[in-house]
């Protein structure tokens, strides 16, 4: 049992040595591991002396223990690409194509881009780059929602949104931060001119969960044993504020707080069966239904 356990922990070490953080929730599903395990085997990762980066629900190794796992093997990030290229030109079956790509997926985090169609990735590297160097793009025909308008819209892009559906930016038509959805973007050039209002770079409203939107969405009320209590100020430090303990016992707490999405809340409750409670609110009961796929006891 112990070894393995060991084989796990070493697979996971090289799963999360990729550029992108992983969310629990895939973590838990590809390793089949509770939520419980998955936190005990990344407490096991960093006693032995690596770092992680753990946000927004997700988590991979900081740079130098990423660097220090890929050392250990002999691909460096454009032998990756190269290899990836090879594969696309090989005259060979498919199933051995999903072989090899798995194998490389194992070492680095090209699955996310690997799903996406080409042309979102392209957009996803530009406007990597464009913050990287702090510059204006401009979003060559983006089909807005309202009114169905299509036309350029100069902005200022400071961050993605989760799974890369989306990224914020700072609209120089009204100086005012917005998110605008990559699948409605054309193509993104990156302008020659910097920033120049990136001291509005606020988001409008970021919950908890590092969910962001311009409002709050809701309130929702929890009752959560000591378990889940513990796992939450870990995860999300910020919550110690929070969480309030029912009549002075150390092992019963409640927590109200707003958010601005439900999928942040959704995916810690829905992690921890039968540790949660759900006083309200009706719509976030009725969210955790549909996404449980029957009806909840809460």
């Amino acid at each position: 049992m112990e070894e393995n356990k060991t084989i796990l922990i070493l697979k996971m070490l090289a799963r999360l040595s990729g550029k992108f953080r992983i969310s629990y929730q895939e973590l838990t599903s590809e390793f089949d591991v509770s939520l419980r395990t998955l936190y005990r085997y990344l407490q096991d990762i960093e006693n032995a002396g690596f770092l992680l980066d753990r946000r927004d629900g997700a988590c991979n190794l900081v740079q130098d223990s990423s660097k220090f796992i890929h050392s250990l093997f002999h691909f460096n990030e454009d032998d990756v690409q190269m290899l990836l290229q090879m594969l696309e030109r090989l005259d060979v079956p498919d199933k051995d194509k999903d072989k090899l790509l798995k194998k490389l997926n194992i070492l680095y985090d090209i699955r996310i881009l690997n799903q996406l169609p080409s042309s979102t990735s392209e957009l996803i590297e530009k406007l990597k780059e464009a913050i990287s160097l702090k510059r204006t793009v401009k979003l060559i025909n983006y089909r807005s929602s309202n009114g169905n308008i299509i036309q350029d819209r100069k902005v200022e892009p400071f961050r993605f949104i989760s799974d890369y559906e989306g990224i914020w930016c700072l609209d120089h038509k009204d100086q005012s931060c917005k998110q605008f959805k990559l699948h409605r973007i054309e193509k993104v050039e990156i302008l020659p001119s910097p920033y120049i209002y990136e001291h509005l770079h606020k988001l409008p409203f970021e919950d908890l969960f590092h969910m962001s939107g311009k409002a709050a969405l809701d309130t929702i009320h929890l009752e959560m044993s000591m378990t889940a209590a513990n796992l939450l100020k870990e995860e999300f430090p910020g919550s110690k504020k929070d969480l309030i303990s029912i009549n002075g016992l150390s092992n019963t707490f409640r927590l109200q707080i707003p958010v601005a999405d439900y999928r942040g809340i959704g995916r810690f409750v829905l992690g921890l069966p039968g540790e949660i409670k759900v006083l309200g609110s009706e719509a976030f009961k009725l969210f955790l239904e549909e996404k449980r796929g029957a009806t909840t006891t809460f």
